[in-house]
């Protein structure tokens, strides 16, 4: 799977911002998810962390594609909320934002 998030900045009214991450399949790791519960090596594109950087459409948005999925067997639950609700279960008409390069995390001087 390709990241296919945005790294300009978005000038819409509807934007989340997000880190890319792998699923982690160590079995000592709290965030641990088996290949029989999710298949693939990498999550959708999603929000990760207990605080997101978006605006009030976008959370309209995402609320109402969590209703949506419901009915929906490819949005079926998934534990990690992050992933769920901003990845799995967002509707595909929100463009994601690169926010990786903007991180500590990843700045020389952090290193």
């Amino acid at each position: 799977m390709r990241c296919t998030g945005k790294t300009e900045f978005p000038t819409n009214n509807k934007t989340l911002f997000f880190f890319f991450l792998s699923t982690n399949r160590d079995p000592a790791s709290k965030w641990f998810v088996p290949e029989s519960e999710y298949q693939d090596d990498r999550y959708p594109l999603f929000c990760s962390g207990w605080a997101y950087v978006t605006n009030a459409a976008a959370i309209a948005a995402v609320l109402s594609g969590l209703d949506s999925s419901k009915d929906d067997e490819t949005k079926k639950y998934f534990w990690i909320d992050d992933v769920f609700v901003t990845g799995m279960a967002r509707p595909r008409d929100i463009p994601m934002y690169d926010w990786s390069k903007a991180s500590l995390r990843t700045h020389d001087q952090y290193r």
